[in-house]
């Protein structure tokens, strides 16, 4: 977390402040003007203003600018957006993304000669490499931006490249060495006008003698920017400083101190309505007070939960409810304990599928910069070869031809592999974020209980039992996972036996069956135990389970699932059906699976489904000589059906 902090703090200083720009103006100047040359740095303008706390959106608009700025064949532009997705990037963690991105961005300003944007590369790509641990290579790039800044005699880049050098010394414990940097950029920040960056410093020479246990001198710096930054403009930076403040009287032992600052920083953040700092400063609050009392600590969680539901925080939600379940834990409240966990962990998945969809839309940038070069160079190709056409007509028109030719079958090939790859990269990650991290997700929760006292021999047993059921079902799954992305990437055709499909459906009923317990439905089957079919049994199991899971999540409390087989007309098939009496799919819903679309929807208790399970069943259905179907009406349930050949054997 400290880790996190302190780069967060360090990208609010040294980047433009844009929180305070009026977004509708700038959205409104976006709808009105008619240069495109504007258009670009409006749609980098709103990114910016996204940047921090809606990556989507930041996302979304630096693309969009992208492509545009491609279109125009404007290189500063397109390096700058770079830039900017890598800072979206580094905000949210991404820093492979964001790696590949300033790497990029960086070859486009080494070519323009852009001292400048140059610097500022070198020093976001020498962020990643200290969050990575890569001290080194950070101090590498690091030393490059001073290098250029020193040759610009640019007083603010240095000052900048010497906070970013301590602070990645300072992220790897290196104290004495960061605070040698950080004095570095004091002493040169002395000579410019007062700004920002003084807070900064303030704030990392404070960490430092925090981390090192000089605890009167960090208070002293904390007290110096308390006081420099207590005003409306400054109120973000106020309350973080208020907040170290307290943390240095807590690490001191004086809690009463700690306490006193903790409130004024609650105060403020009521004052000036931002309600995320009102929740971060109420959670450690309720740290505080949680020894003397856990009643007046669950309050002030419950207040800071309220908040983040207002805001639509996820990630701090999760934060409050893993300090309740601590809480829970001290009063021996196991259910609720065990039930704010679940809530985290629900939270904590969501935002593990946010943010591999932000990797994808930065990995859908890059390509969408690349196909676009590639599309304007193939431009610039042949107005040369117009050119030339003049001189040499006949010569030309048939070198021109032969390498038209030559470079279609090229790009073509390129196309393919490209296509083919993210194809099967895409299956694979469906298929660890959908089928994989459920059962795991759940270990957590069930150690956590065996750790908690008060605890059974009897119920000891019955969780260990689930926890086995789980991990099998795991392994499985991460074994037929392996194995199909081999059959995928080397082109292998899928392995076909005869088996007994009620073998497999008792087994993902057992797996299934605390999911349904839960939620008090019934499952219940009529296939034969003699019935056998001609397919793959892994991609039966996945079938199998997927429905069941998926019919379990749409019921109703207290109903019934209904697993049935049957034949065919002609005899060579065996049709099974999942039904249920749950929510039912509505026909646009339907429309979306007949057309191999991903529609994101909630169970019947809110539980989230990314529909990649179904459409992982339909190609696996299609890959033994199978179909797939389904009936459903709205509130009334769905049948889903699907057929697989009939084993020839008796």
């Amino acid at each position: 977390m400290d880790r996190k902090i302190l780069f967060i703090l360090l990208l609010a200083v040294t980047s433009t402040v844009f929180a305070q720009t009026n977004i509708l103006e700038l959205q409104h100047k976006l709808r009105t003007t008619e240069s495109d040359k504007d258009k670009i740095q409006l749609y980098l303008s709103i990114s910016r203003y996204y940047q921090q706390k809606q990556a989507d959106s930041a996302t979304f608009y630096a693309i969009r600018g992208l492509k545009l700025a491609t279109q125009l064949s404007d290189k500063k532009a397109q390096g700058q957006i770079l830039y900017q997705l890598g800072l979206i990037n580094i905000a949210h963690d991404n820093l492979s993304t964001a790696h590949q991105h300033l790497i990029t961005a960086l070859e486009i300003f080494n070519s323009l000669r852009d001292r400048k944007n140059t610097i500022l590369t070198y020093e976001e790509l020498g962020v990643i490499e200290g969050k990575n641990g890569n001290v080194t290579k950070a101090a590498e790039y690091l030393n490059k931006a001073i290098q250029l800044s020193k040759q610009a005699r640019d007083t603010v880049d240095m000052v900048q490249s010497y906070l970013k050098l301590g602070c990645i010394e300072e992220l790897n414990d290196n104290t004495s060495q960061a605070l040698v940097y950080y004095k570095r950029a004091e002493e040169l920040n002395k000579t410019l006008p007062l700004s920002k960056t003084n807070l900064a410093i303030l704030h990392h020479i404070g960490k430092v003698h925090l981390k090192s246990g000089n605890h009167a001198h960090a208070i002293t710096h904390f007290k110096k920017g308390i006081k420099q930054t207590d005003n409306p403009t400054t109120a973000h930076k106020h309350i973080t400083f208020l907040t170290q403040a307290a943390e240095a009287h807590r690490q001191s032992g004086n809690d009463d101190s700690a306490l006193i600052y903790h409130k004024d920083a609650l105060a403020k953040a009521q004052k000036y309505s931002l309600p995320e700092e009102q929740a971060k400063v109420l959670i450690k609050i309720a740290d505080i007070v949680k020894e003397s009392s856990t009643d007046k600590s669950l309050e002030h969680l419950k207040n800071a939960l309220s908040i983040a539901k207002d805001i639509a925080h996820p990630k701090l939600a999760a934060e409050v409810y893993r300090a309740m379940a601590e809480i829970y834990r001290q009063q021996e409240r196991y259910d609720d304990a065990l039930f704010t966990l679940e809530q985290q962990h629900a939270l904590l998945d969501s935002l593990f599928i946010i943010n591999k969809s932000q990797e994808l839309a930065g990995l859908q940038a890059k390509n969408a910069l690349i196909e676009s070069t590639e599309k304007l160079d193939m431009v610039n190709q042949e107005r040369k070869f117009e050119i030339t056409i003049a001189i040499l007509i006949l010569l030309i028109v048939l070198l021109a031809t032969f390498l038209i030719w030559s470079n279609a079958n090229k790009i073509k090939a390129m196309n393919i592999r490209l296509a083919e790859s993210n194809q099967v990269k895409d299956r694979l990650f469906s298929i660890i974020g959908h089928d994989l991290r459920g059962p795991i997700g759940n270990m957590p929760q069930l150690l956590s209980i065996l750790e908690m006292d008060g605890i059974n021999l009897e119920e000891q047993r019955e969780i260990i039992g689930i926890l086995k059921q789980q991990s099998e079902a795991s392994f499985e799954v991460l074994t037929s996972l392996l194995n199909w992305g081999k059959i995928q990437l080397q082109g292998v055709a899928v392995s076909m036996t005869d088996f007994q499909p009620q073998i497999f459906i008792n087994k993902n009923i057992g797996v299934l069956l605390n999911q349904a317990k839960n939620k008090s439905i019934t499952i219940t089957s009529d296939v034969p135990a003699e019935l056998s079919v001609f397919a793959d049994a892994s991609h039966f199991d996945f079938i199998i389970r997927n429905l069941l899971s998926n019919a379990i999540k749409f019921s109703y409390p207290n109903s019934t699932i209904v697993i049935h087989s049957q034949e065919s007309t002609d005899k060579e098939m065996v049709v099974f059906s999942v039904k249920d009496t749950g929510a039912g799919i509505s026909q646009e819903q339907q429309q979306q699976f007949l057309r191999t679309n991903i529609d994101v929807s909630y169970g019947t208790k809110g539980e989230k489904g990314t529909g990649l399970g179904l459409l992982l069943i339909k190609e696996f259905i299609q890959s033994n000589g199978g179909k797939i179907w389904l009936e459903s009406e709205e509130k009334k349930g769905s049948t889903f059906y699907f057929s697989l050949r009939k084993s020839a054997k008796p």
